[in-house]
């Protein structure tokens, strides 16, 4: 997709910077206006679907490491993990398939960081979304920095926090940092869970792949 980063985040020593800026809030401001305006009060969430359980006849949102057991013809995103790079998403892209890519930070090394997020908007590819992922001990200036910085950089592409290592409050507290998409859920009790999540700040959460998804007033992408 056509890429816009900020200019003030065009390098990697800009990025890893912004990852370790101690003016998080104003991270913030200027990254919740890049995600009210592609998405309004929306929050994102959807169902991961297991190999053996896709026909194509619906919004289907599959694991990248199933990527050799399925028709991608019936697939409308795979998602990555912390293991898969470029390589591993440029088998989905070559076949026309938008990709989650997941980013951790944390236990490394920040350049190392920003180093794979430079790349990751330099590829220029099909990106449905950025997962910023804490690994190890992370402090909540780090994750809302780590979110802030990517809704910054990729402001075409929905940004989420990962919820099972980032925790709830945090990933609530993300939602006024750019954050748009909350992940994954696990039943209907994770959905109302989601709901709360996002109805507790005034946003809306909304199935991905649904009408309510995309109402035509934001965003630049049906998913």
């Amino acid at each position: 997709m056509e890429q816009s980063a900020t200019d003030d985040l065009s390098s990697k020593e800009e990025v890893a910077a912004s990852l370790e800026s101690t003016d998080v809030v104003g991270l913030g401001r200027r990254a919740q206006e890049i995600r009210r305006e592609l998405f309004g009060e929306r929050v994102y969430y959807g169902w991961l679907s297991k190999a053996d359980e896709i026909d194509g006849s619906v919004y289907t949102e599959v694991s990248l490491e199933d990527f050799e057991d399925v028709d991608p013809d019936d697939v409308d995103v795979f998602v990555g993990a912390a293991e898969h790079g470029l390589r591993e998403h440029g088998m989905a892209w070559d076949v026309g398939v938008a990709t989650d890519y997941r980013v951790h930070y944390g236990d490394r090394d920040l350049e190392d960081v920003a180093s794979e997020l430079v790349d990751l908007y330099e590829a220029d590819e099909q990106l449905r979304a950025v997962e910023m992922a804490p690994a190890g001990r992370t402090t909540a200036y780090e994750d809302l920095a780590a979110a802030a910085t990517a809704r910054l950089m990729f402001s075409n592409e929905h940004v989420r926090l990962d919820r099972e290592k980032a925790g709830e409050k945090i990933v609530q507290t993300s939602l006024e940092f750019g954050v748009d998409d909350v992940g994954f859920v696990d039943g209907e009790e994770d959905v109302r869970d989601v709901e709360l999540l996002a109805g507790d700040l005034g946003f809306e959460a909304v199935e991905r792949g649904t009408d309510a998804a995309n109402p035509g007033d934001g965003g630049s992408t049906p998913w």
